[in-house]
């Protein structure tokens, strides 16, 4: 773990094979969870903070996998970072490695991305001259027009003159 970074694991990470279902079939995880090593999920050893999401890197191809935290393990002795379900294993590296370098780190969705404004001098003006508030469409016909250089807009059969500079 770097000391800089204090929420990044760093080590080895294996995952739960995939004949591991018949064996621990209807089990509970930790968490509580029915194991199922076809959906995105880790074990960790030493934290039980479930539900949380992280993303686990793979160090030699550099791809990731956004997994949940649902399981404690892989016992500490394995000297392992973790343990990656099946599928989240699958997406990362092949399932013949057995055994990766990874990182593994804390990871929170973005909030949702609220659509574009259009920024100009003449958008307050021109959105009050057609009557709009919140309508979205305006704006971004708005926008397309902005792009487009032409002087004149009309939305809504009202004709608006611009001024771009």
């Amino acid at each position: 773990m770097e000391r800089d970074k204090p929420n990044i694991r760093e080590g080895k990470v294996s995952f739960y094979g995939k004949d591991f279902k018949k064996e621990h079939l209807n089990e509970k995880t930790a968490s509580g969870e029915i194991f199922d090593p076809d959906m995105d999920t880790l074990a960790l050893p030493d934290n039980r903070d479930f539900g949380k999401k992280y993303k686990v890197t793979n160090k030699a191809n550099n791809k990731s996998v956004i997994v949940k935290h649902n399981d404690i393990g892989p016992n500490k002795r394995l000297n392992r970072a973790g343990d990656l379900s099946y599928a989240a294993f699958k997406k990362i590296a092949d399932e013949k490695t057995g055994l990766i370098d990874a990182t593994i780190e804390p990871y929170e969705d973005e909030p949702a991305k609220e659509p574009p404004k259009v920024e100009t001098e003449l958008h307050d003006e021109v959105m009050s001259q057609a009557g709009v508030d919140d309508d979205l469409a305006f704006p971004q016909a708005f926008a397309k027009h902005r792009k487009s250089g032409a002087k004149e807009f009309i939305w809504k059969n009202k004709k608006y003159t611009t001024k771009w500079k």
